[in-house]
C-alpha cells in the first residue's frame, strides 16, 4: 500500500477484485473497491502532490456519488482501455497539457547532460598528457580532472535516462486526470523514489548483461582460438538470446517503473507486479513499442539529415573555410542529438505511462477509480 505521501490513494494496488458500480455506463470496466476511492483534493500547479483525506465511504458500502459523463474524460484521454491509436496521439496531448513536465523535464536533463559532455570532451581534447590537440598523441597518461569530467558526464546521461521518464510519468498520469502539475511538484514526487528507481535500473541492466553473456562468451572464445564458427555463433546468440532478453525487459519496464513511481513500491515487488499486470499483453506491447520507437527514430533521423544538409551548404558556399564547416557541423550534430533525446524521453516516457495505466485499467478497473477521483474533484470545485 502506498505511504502517507501519496497524492491519490487509488494509485495503490487493489487488495481484492472490484465490483461493478451501479452508476457506471454500459460496457464500463469493473470498479475498484470503495476503500480505494481516491481523494477529492486536486493540487495547484505549484503545490506538492499532497496526501488525500481518508475516504468517508465505509468499506463495503455502495458509492453514493454517481459518476457523470464528465468523469469519464476529465483529461487528455477517455477513461477506458486504450486503443492502439491512443498510444500514437495521446502523448502529443500530454505535451500540450503538462508541457512543463513532459517536455520541460527532459529538456532540462538533456541540456545538463550535453553541457557536461561537451566540457568533458573539451578537457579530453586539450589534455596535455594526451597531446590530442597537438596532433601528436602519445597517450602516456591522462589528468585526473579529465577522468573526473568523463565520469561526471557518464553519470549525467545515466541520471537523465533514469529520471526523465519518471518525471514524464507523473506529468502524463496527471494529464489523464485533467490535473496540471508543475515541474517542481513532479520533481518532489520523484525524488523519494530515486533509490528504488536506481535499484530497478541496476536490476534491468544486470538482466540484460546476463542475457548477453552466452554470445559474449562465444565471441571471446573466437578471439582466443580464431575459429570463425564461434564468432558466427556468438553473433547469433547476441541477436537471439540477448535481443529476446532486452525485449522482455523493455516490455515489463514501463509497468515496473509505474509501480515504483506512482504506487511507491520497491523495485523487486514492482517487477513482480509488472509481470502480473502485463500478463496476456506481451506481444501487443511489443507492437506498441516497436511502432512508437520507429516513429521517434524517423523524426530524429530527419532532424539529423537536416543539420548535415545545412553543413554541406556551408561548405559549398565557403569550400576553403574548413573551420567554419567544422563548427557548423558540430553545432548541428549537437542540436540534432539534443532534439532527438528530448523527443525520445518525452514521447516514449508518455507512451510508457500509457502502457502502465492501460494495463491497470484492463486488469483492475482502474479507469473507474480515476473517474471517481475526477468526479470528486468536480463536485468539490462546484461546492466552493
Amino acid at each position: 500500500m502506498a505511504d502517507g505521501t501519496d497524492e491519490i490513494r487509488g494509485w495503490a494496488a487493489p487488495t481484492s477484485m472490484p465490483a461493478p458500480p451501479a452508476s457506471a455506463p454500459a460496457g464500463a470496466p469493473a470498479a475498484a473497491p470503495a476503500s480505494a476511492t481516491p481523494a477529492s483534493a486536486a493540487p495547484t500547479p505549484d503545490a506538492p502532490l499532497a496526501a488525500p483525506a481518508p475516504p468517508t465511504t465505509p468499506v463495503g458500502a455502495p458509492h453514493t456519488a454517481p459518476l457523470t459523463y464528465r468523469s469519464w474524460q476529465p483529461g487528455i484521454v477517455p477513461l477506458r482501455p486504450l486503443s492502439f491509436g491512443d498510444f500514437l496521439t495521446v502523448p502529443f496531448r500530454a505535451f500540450r497539457f503538462n508541457r512543463a513536465v513532459t517536455v520541460g523535464g527532459p529538456t532540462v536533463m538533456t541540456l545538463a547532460s550535453v553541457v557536461l559532455t561537451v566540457l568533458a570532451g573539451w578537457l579530453l581534447i586539450t589534455d596535455p598528457l594526451l597531446g590530442i590537440a597537438d596532433f601528436d598523441p602519445d597517450f602516456t597518461g591522462i589528468q585526473g580532472t579529465t577522468v573526473a569530467a568523463l565520469v561526471v558526464a557518464l553519470l549525467a546521461w545515466i541520471a537523465a535516462d533514469l529520471l526523465a521518464s519518471a518525471v514524464v510519468l507523473v506529468g502524463a498520469s496527471r494529464a489523464v486526470l485533467g490535473e496540471h502539475v508543475s515541474l517542481t511538484a513532479a520533481w518532489r514526487h520523484v525524488v523519494p523514489r530515486i533509490p528504488q528507481l536506481l535499484v530497478l535500473y541496476v536490476l534491468t541492466g544486470a538482466a540484460t548483461v546476463v542475457a548477453s553473456l552466452p554470445g559474449i562468451g562465444l565471441v571471446v572464445a573466437f578471439v582466443l582460438t580464431g575459429q570463425m564458427g564461434l564468432y558466427v555463433g556468438g553473433l547469433a546468440m547476441l541477436l537471439v538470446v540477448g535481443g529476446a532478453g532486452g525485449m522482455v525487459i523493455t516490455v515489463y519496464l514501463p509497468a515496473a517503473r509505474g509501480a515504483v513511481v506512482m504506487e511507491r513500491m520497491r523495485a523487486w515487488p514492482a517487477i513482480r507486479r509488472a509481470v502480473r499486470l502485463m500478463k496476456g499483453r506481451f506481444w501487443w506491447t511489443v507492437l506498441i513499442l516497436l511502432v512508437t520507437g520507429t516513429v521517434v527514430s524517423v523524426v530524429a533521423q530527419v532532424v539529423q539529415y537536416a543539420t548535415e544538409f545545412v553543413a554541406f551548404i556551408v561548405i559549398a558556399l565557403a569550400p576553403d573555410n574548413f573551420v567554419l564547416f567544422a563548427i557548423v557541423f558540430a553545432v548541428g550534430a549537437a542540436l540534432a542529438m539534443i532534439f532527438s533525446y528530448i523527443v525520445t524521453y518525452a514521447f516514449m516516457g508518455s507512451v510508457y505511462a500509457l502502457i502502465y495505466l492501460d494495463a491497470r485499467m484492463r486488469r483492475e478497473g482502474f479507469d473507474v477509480d480515476l473517474a471517481r477521483a475526477a468526479e470528486a474533484r468536480f463536485r468539490t470545485a462546484a461546492a466552493v
